[in-house]
């Protein structure tokens, strides 16, 4: 269930409510009192836990928090995507706000990440100065947490991954290479009987991603909250054939999915034509309670 707010009270969980997902950062707002910017950070409250998934480019998943009612020093677990600066470069103003949380980053998440254009690279990735943290996790191609979280990574399907790929390089021993997306995570939050993926923008294919956690779970997937990465970079533009033949194939499983960011509206306009209700938009400022 996915609500849209005006302002938002002190977060009062319910008992009955596992999970309580709040969009901190995304690239559309439902209202004009939550800025929006190009990124992704999530708010996610389970009965141990208080979590940041993703961070944002900058200090705005901290604005939002504070009209959102969201007290950033009482999280204690963050899990960055992957190594892009707009999942991860509000990281050095979080580790300055929350003395306590432990961040989990994919081993390799800091290497030069780059966007190629009119044969330039310009710089995507994390501050490299951040990587010796102390606080910092990094982690291999599965980790279980506790009996609420689990992290992998380890995606090695192929199926129906994006072609703006293409446009996404690191640099390996001073050369440019294609990113191969071995710095991609995801997060499984387990409660009750929902399983719920929290994925950042599906690199490596979101239906590899589903399957893969399937895979390490041995259950089937309740909920998937991800970008799918449909929308070129440059010229916020989809495929929209190829949108289309995903919508199809995501309703295979039986999943309730709320999509955001990487996605664009366009990309989602075309799913929700395909897949009705079981796709919804999770803009800046709406909460999802599963």
């Amino acid at each position: 269930m996915l609500h849209c707010f005006g302002p938002l009270p002190e977060l009062d969980l319910k008992e009955e409510l596992t999970v309580e997902i709040i969009t901190l950062v995304e690239n559309t707002s439902v209202s004009e009192m939550y800025k929006a910017r190009h990124g992704l950070s999530f708010y996610i409250e389970t009965r141990l836990h208080k979590i940041l998934f993703d961070l944002g480019p900058d200090e705005l998943f901290l604005k939002n928090a504070g009209r959102m009612g969201v007290n950033i020093a009482d999280v204690d677990t963050v899990v960055i995507s992957h190594g892009h600066s707009d999942h991860g470069g509000g990281l050095e103003l979080f580790l300055e706000k929350n003395k306590k949380a432990r961040i989990y980053i994919r081993e390799n998440g800091f290497r030069p990440h780059s966007l190629r254009f009119m044969f330039m690279h310009f710089s995507v990735g994390l501050d490299k100065k951040l990587e010796s943290n102390d606080r910092i996790i990094f982690t291999g191609e599965d980790l279980v947490i506790d009996e609420e979280l689990e992290i992998f990574a380890g995606v090695t399907g192929t199926e129906m991954v994006s072609r703006s790929n293409r446009m996404l390089y690191e640099k390996i021993d001073g050369r440019y290479v294609r990113d191969p997306f071995l710095h991609e995570q995801s997060l499984i939050i387990s409660e009750s009987d929902n399983k719920v993926l929290m994925a950042g923008c599906a690199h490596n294919g979101i239906i590899n991603i589903v399957d893969r956690g399937q895979e390490l779970t041995g259950s089937t997937l309740t909920h998937a909250i991800s970008g799918m990465h449909m929308m070129n970079p440059l010229t916020a533009k989809s495929e929209n054939e190829y949108v289309d033949r995903l919508g199809v194939r995501l309703m295979d499983y039986r999943i309730q999915y709320y999509t955001c960011h990487c996605t664009g509206l366009r990309g989602y306009q075309i799913l929700r034509r395909v897949m009705g209700d079981q796709i919804q938009y999770a803009a800046t400022g709406s909460m999802m309670e599963i």
